[in-house]
């Protein structure tokens, strides 16, 4: 999905010809809110790139500088915009994961900016995962 940087990568399926193929970057597939794997087992193909949204593909990445599918801050207030596999390399703690209820196998995905990771038991107004702020 992003085109900058390397990165473990899987092979695309699509009913959109466009995709079908194309070798994604499997940490930005798993938190790009559009696409998803196939097979969990096997972490591939990953599907749905034809749902990404064009806002999404327009935002520039506020490390590598470059367009491409990024995710928001979950910060309410906040529109910085990354490549999920960019900021992983820039620093792990952007990119947070917590388990669901007992008994619930989800696991959630936040992605926070570093002026908003939350600190340990710290509550934030966050926005909607999957949704595209511009302001």
């Amino acid at each position: 999905l992003s085109p900058v940087c390397l990165g473990s990568l899987r092979r695309a399926a699509s009913i959109n010809a466009e995709y079908m193929g194309q070798w994604v970057h499997l940490v930005c597939a798993l938190w790009i809110p559009e696409t998803f794997v196939e097979s969990l087992a096997r972490m591939e193909p990953v599907k749905g790139l034809q749902n990404i949204k064009k806002e999404r593909s327009m935002l520039t990445c506020i490390f590598c500088k470059k367009r491409g599918p990024c995710i928001q801050c979950m910060d309410s207030n906040c529109i910085r915009s990354f490549h999920p596999i960019c900021a992983f390399r820039h620093n792990s703690r952007m990119m947070i994961t917590t388990n669901g209820k007992l008994g619930d196998m989800s696991v959630k995905l936040k992605p926070y900016c570093e002026d908003h990771i939350p600190k340990p038991g710290q509550k934030r107004k966050v926005s909607v995962l999957g949704s595209v702020n511009a302001r």
